[in-house]
């Protein structure tokens, strides 16, 4: 069954890293660019920041099939409404086997503004 990316764009969710609880909203969704999640109170802070699988400049290219189950696993989570980034990156490093990347600003996410 395949997705609608699309319709997840625009959503508010809850983003809970630590420095404390957030309600995010869904800048953009696309497995060709990424995902990107902001602050809804302030569209600079960057919560959540994940380069899509089929993106030209994806570094796990040399294995899609792990970036793919990683991407798919954070749509999950933005569809049931809540992202937990220490979940999130205690599965990054189960999946990948290294720590996830820097923190994300407007030149590390695929939606960048």
């Amino acid at each position: 069954m395949e997705r609608d990316y699309e319709k997840l764009e625009g959503r508010v969710i809850n983003v809970k890293t630590s420095g404390g609880p957030y309600f995010g909203r869904v800048i953009g969704c696309d497995p060709d660019i990424g995902i990107t999640v902001v602050d809804i109170n302030n569209p600079n802070h960057y919560l959540c920041c994940l380069i899509g699988p089929s993106a030209p400049n994806c570094s796990s290219r040399t294995d899609p099939k792990r970036n793919r189950l990683f991407f798919d696993r954070v749509v999950e989570w933005i569809e049931n409404g809540c992202i937990n980034n220490y979940e999130a990156n205690k599965m990054y490093r189960k999946i990948f086997k290294k720590e996830p990347g820097v923190d994300p600003t407007s030149e590390t996410c695929a939606f960048g503004q």
